[in-house]
C-alpha cells in the first residue's frame, strides 16, 4: 500500500468521523439546550429541549404526587 492509498484512506476515515460528529451534535442539540450560559434569562430566551422537561417534570410530580386526603375520598 503506497502512501498515497494510505493518505485517501486516512481522509475517508476522518469525513466519515465528521459526519458522524455533526450526526451526534444534531440530537444532542433536540436533547439539551446548548445555548444556555448559566446566567440570566436562558430559560426564558431559549426553549427547553427533553432533557430540561424531564427535569422540570420529575420535579413537579416529586412535589405534587400525593394520595387523596380522606375528606376527597368520602366524596
Amino acid at each position: 500500500m503506497g502512501l498515497n492509498e494510505r493518505k485517501e484512506g486516512a481522509d475517508d476515515v476522518v469525513a466519515a468521523a465528521d459526519d458522524l460528529d455533526e450526526k451526534l451534535i444534531a440530537i444532542e442539540e433536540n436533547l439539551i439546550q446548548l445555548k444556555l450560559t448559566g446566567t440570566g434569562q436562558d430559560g426564558i430566551r431559549w426553549p427547553a429541549m427533553v432533557v430540561g422537561r424531564i427535569g422540570y417534570l420529575a420535579g413537579v410530580v416529586s412535589v405534587g404526587d400525593f394520595p387523596p386526603t380522606d375528606r376527597a375520598r368520602e366524596v
